[in-house]
């Protein structure tokens, strides 16, 4: 079997799998040197329990699976109370975290068609649950600055916007990127004992320094590296790994990889994904590299590694060269602290 192996066993703290998909996913950590995956949307508070057999019942140790809110009914008095013991049972059934993925501010809407903000006073009270419950919640909100930026030639992710148009946020009537982050910072101060995993870089991976202050600001905040390899590898590598060796105990590894029984998804989306992963070459040609570039990334000093996935920013990245320490703590330790079902 081709394989590419990293320094240490990884847990990729960021995965999307279908509940199909669970048998693939561990063939692929086979070949990747991942130890565990986490799941992130492996069901909803309410719809849970299929996505508990799927992952943590028959591949004990290998899966720990989060769910999503149900934005149902959230007009209902009684919404946030549901959606906070719903996610209890979930919870006491083997599910080890809470995810939102990238809807709060740009996408749900309550039944007089105003956007539910990251800092909505009906989230507080399942914020406040999940701290009780002592589980993480990875949280999305905003995309890279290009996609909130005037859609012109000269925008450096007007590829990958053509290929997801949706994913462009410069529109009337929706806040801008800065606006959302804020109404995020809010939250973190307001519920200092849940612990917050801002997803992607924190969601500003062209700006470390700010993402550092962030860190130093709150410290119940996360940060995974799942798709952003590409945004951070173009900062100076010396600056990068200060800031790596600096918050070494709150990154986590991650890749947004994508998987289920007929379909595989790195990194990106792409129309193309269903028919590349059935090619003979597959596993040579794009997956194990893939999986390499972030390994030489985070273990070596090399200049010129090719980007992960190259739609997302087709310039080369810089590797950091992490000590030992803190590569054991990015690659699983970290994680480790954070998932129940990988403790």
């Amino acid at each position: 079997m081709k394989k590419v192996s990293p320094k240490f066993p990884v847990i990729d703290a960021h995965t999307h799998i279908a509940r199909d998909g669970a048998k693939a996913a561990v063939e692929m950590m086979k070949m990747t040197g991942i130890a565990a995956m986490v799941n992130l949307t492996a069901g909803t508070v309410l719809d849970f329990r299929k996505g508990v057999t799927a992952f943590v019942n028959k591949h004990p140790g290998r899966f720990a699976a989060c769910v999503m809110l149900d934005y149902k009914g959230i007009d209902d008095k009684d919404w946030s109370r549901k959606q906070a013991d719903g996610l209890t049972k979930a919870v006491k059934a083997g599910i080890s975290g809470l995810k939102e993925v990238k809807r709060l501010g740009l996408g749900v809407r309550d039944k007089r068609g105003r956007l539910v903000a990251v800092d909505d006073a009906r989230l507080d009270p399942i914020w406040d649950r999940c701290a009780k419950l002592d589980v993480p919640v990875a949280i999305h909100v905003t995309d890279p600055l290009a996609f909130h930026k005037p859609l012109v030639l000269d925008n450096e992710r007007f590829v990958e916007l053509q290929v997801h148009p949706d994913w462009y946020f410069l529109k009337p009537g929706l806040p801008s990127k800065m606006e959302i982050l804020d109404a995020l910072s809010r939250v973190m101060t307001r519920h200092s004992d849940t612990k917050f995993i801002s997803v992607h870089f924190g969601a500003l991976p062209e700006d470390i320094v700010t993402v550092s202050h962030w860190l130093e600001e709150h410290p119940n905040m996360y940060i995974d590296l799942a798709a952003r390899f590409v945004e951070i590898g173009r900062h100076h590598p010396e600056m990068v790994r200060n800031f790596f060796i600096r918050h070494q105990n709150r990154i986590l590894f991650g890749t947004d990889t994508g998987i289920s029984a007929k379909h595989r998804m790195l990194g990106v989306p792409m129309p193309s994904d269903d028919k590349f992963w059935k090619r003979d070459d597959y596993t040579e040609s794009i997956l194990l590299p893939y999986w390499r570039y972030m390994y030489q990334y985070l273990e070596t000093s090399d200049y010129c590694i090719p980007p992960s996935t190259p739609v997302q920013g087709g310039w080369f990245m810089h590797g950091i060269a992490l000590p030992d320490s803190v590569l054991k703590k990015v690659y699983s330790g970290n994680a480790r602290k954070l998932f129940p079902g990988l403790r």
